[in-house]
């Protein structure tokens, strides 16, 4: 009998439900989230002044979306990886409708994105004393229309950046591989 009991007993459920979260229709608040991973292949800062000399690369990003921005820490490199993520809260579309779907694929913003290297040196003013300079130098962007964001979430993506044809001071070490940032961009909730 205890045989027949253990042969017969029920193992698993035979038709298993997946638990899925709800999600809302009209939530209350709703959040870019943005992760910045990599970036590949940017301009290399080179040694032509003499404030200069042992330069690296110390490069930031700066997201901007309407009227709300963020930015990431500080990372080394011309192949630097961050992730981070990055969290931007959107502005209700709409008072009355709030973030319904009708009212969110009216949102006709970009999200930008901007890198930037920061160089650090000492100078002496007039008066003997010695100073920390802050240089930032604009390195490269990238743009995604916030309705490919809507519509297709969650995003992983290379994003081809825009680098200044010339810029002085900078060169890059290969210039037959595209710069890029990889990123990874879904909504919350």
């Amino acid at each position: 009998q205890r045989l027949q009991h253990w042969m017969f007993q029920a193992r698993r459920l035979l038709r298993p439900v997946r638990q899925v979260p709800r999600s809302e229709i009209n939530p209350r608040t709703c959040r870019i989230m943005l992760q910045i991973i990599r970036a590949q292949n940017l301009p290399l800062s080179v040694g032509g002044d003499s404030r200069f000399d042992d330069l690296v690369n110390n490069v930031w990003v700066d997201v901007s979306f309407g009227s709300v921005r963020r930015r990431t820490s500080t990372q080394v490199g011309v192949n630097p990886s961050w992730n981070q993520l990055l969290a931007i809260p959107l502005n209700k579309p709409n008072q009355q409708f709030g973030y319904a779907p009708a009212e969110m694929l009216n949102i006709s913003e970009k999200l930008r994105i901007n890198l930037y290297d920061r160089n650090v040196y000492e100078s002496h003013s007039s008066h003997s004393d010695l100073t920390q300079v802050w240089e930032e130098h604009w390195l490269g962007s990238a743009e995604m229309n916030f309705l490919d964001i809507y519509l297709c979430q969650p995003i992983l993506a290379a994003l081809p950046l825009d680098i200044p044809p010339q810029s002085l001071g900078y060169k890059l070490e290969n210039e037959h591989t595209p710069s890029r940032l990889w990123v990874y961009v879904s909504l919350d909730p």
